[in-house]
């Protein structure tokens, strides 16, 4: 995928590495044979893809081997949940990508360069002593519990991923409603959760051409921008099966409720997204497979009957019912839940008197209110680090489009650039820069060039704050 390729350069690059890059996994037999001596590391993505298949990976290191004066290594990144890169060969060390950070693909560049040991796997914190595994994606669909996430936020998506992956749960993301239908085609999928303001397609639109595919039974992708509600000779993959629908939002306006379950929505979540909300929204709407069913077609249970089924079947945890609760164990970690049915504001009061007692930088007066991101995706130092530096490289690359924006006067633009930055700089806990982006956002929508352009000094002054709490952190 060509978002995760970038990123995956971007790590390199920052870490000092030289990078180049190729689609074709064919010219890399000849990008081989034509390197000049020395060490050299080659990063196969097949994460997103079929697996690689053994013939053609050991071609390649069969080639390898016959220029030993250049040193070629190989790192290949395919499916699962494990945290830690292994050393399969002397040449070759493989890495999971459902769970991949920037730590873990550094750390098996390092391996396969020889300049870091492989960790001894019996000390793995996330493979003999996990409470919760992911199922992989192939079992998920099998069982008919594979999820679809259509997310247009690149950190919005990092921050779901993981938290399903502490639920225990697999997704596929989509990145705008138009490529989301297109997936839901396959049939593959039990659960859909949405964003309502995507490009390309919204929420609101997806919503309405699967509720008129169900309805019909047919749906022609192609059409979806002249009419949402056509159907035509493609054959609907459910055959009239009703596929739950949560909306995503980080506008929680009056109405927009009741307007998600008028056009067919089935339910509701605020975003940031706290991991007890979305738990009990996956107890609540995860269809439970049946015996012989094909999967992504659950059967329907009474309400008391899929909550005690599903408790069983995902091995969820269950959400204290006070502050003095035990955290949740899942990969070496620990992830405090607030109490069910608790606010993220709620949540945020509660510890405000705690926070006073932490130090400046790890507090609410702090420009990055750490403990936010935490109490999302669990308090993992190393990926909390990795969140904040996606964050930081996401933030500047908006920064520089929302600038061109408002010195153009493209009020709309910048509005929508806002809207993008303010959901993820509130997922991470940078709550006053995403108020300024919220104002930003309402000027854009507003078509208030004047506006946005005195706002635009205190947006620079508090995304230097962010800046400046990150380099640090």
């Amino acid at each position: 995928m060509e978002s995760l390729a970038d990123d995956l350069a971007a790590y390199l690059v920052h870490d000092g590495a030289v990078v180049e890059r190729s689609e074709d996994l064919a010219a890399i037999d000849e990008w081989i044979t034509s390197r000049p001596p020395g060490l050299c590391i080659v990063i196969i993505d097949t994460a997103g893809s079929p697996p690689l298949p053994t013939s053609l990976l050991d071609g390649l290191r069969a080639a390898a081997r016959a220029h030993p004066e250049q040193q070629i290594r190989f790192v290949v990144i395919g499916r699962g949940q494990r945290r830690e890169p292994r050393l399969e060969d002397a040449d070759l060390v493989s890495v999971d990508g459902n769970a991949l950070t920037r730590r873990t693909l550094l750390k098996a560049v390092a391996i396969a360069s020889g300049r870091s040991k492989a960790p001894d796997r019996e000390s793995l914190p996330g493979e003999a002593k996990a409470i919760i595994t992911p199922l992989s994606r192939e079992e998920a669909r099998r069982r008919g519990r594979l999820i679809l996430i259509a997310e247009d936020n690149e950190i919005n998506q990092k921050v779901i991923l993981q938290q399903l992956a502490l639920l225990g749960q697999t997704a596929d993301i989509a990145n705008n409603g138009r490529e989301a239908l297109e997936m839901w085609q396959s049939g593959a999928y039990a659960i859909l959760f949405a964003d309502l303001h995507m490009p390309k397609m919204d929420g609101y639109e997806l919503t309405a051409a699967i509720r008129a595919a169900e309805a019909v039974g047919a749906i022609d992708v192609r059409a979806i921008h002249e009419s949402p509600l056509q159907s035509s000779e493609y054959e609907s993959p459910l055959h009239g099966s009703r596929i739950p629908i949560i909306a995503f939002t980080a506008n929680a306006l009056k109405g927009e409720a009741e307007h998600c379950l008028a056009v067919g929505m089935d339910d509701y979540l605020s975003k940031p997204v706290q991991l007890v909300n979305l738990k009990a929204m996956l107890e609540k709407w995860l269809p439970v497979a049946g015996a012989g069913e094909t999967a992504g077609v659950g059967r329907a249970l009474p309400a008391d009957e899929k909550t005690s089924q599903a408790e069983s079947d995902l091995q969820l945890p269950v959400a204290a019912e006070d502050a003095s609760h035990p955290p949740l164990q899942g990969e070496g970690r620990s992830l405090s839940l607030p109490p069910a049915g608790e606010s993220w504001r709620e949540g945020r009061k509660k510890e405000e008197q705690r926070e006073r007692n932490l130090p400046p930088q790890e507090g609410r007066d702090a420009p990055v209110d750490v403990n936010v991101l935490k109490a999302l995706v669990g308090d993992d130092e190393e990926i909390i680090r990795d969140f904040l530096h996606d964050f930081r490289l996401s933030a500047e690359k908006i920064a520089v489009e929302l600038r061109a924006a408002c010195a153009a006067s493209q009020a709309a633009v910048a509005g929508a650039l806002a809207h993008k930055l303010k959901s993820s700089a509130r997922s991470v806990g940078a709550l006053a820069l995403g108020e300024l982006c919220f104002e930003m956002e309402q000027a854009g929508k507003a078509g208030d060039s004047e506006a946005l352009a005195a706002l635009l000094p205190q947006f620079e002054q508090e995304l230097a704050s962010v800046e400046g709490f990150l380099e640090g952190y």
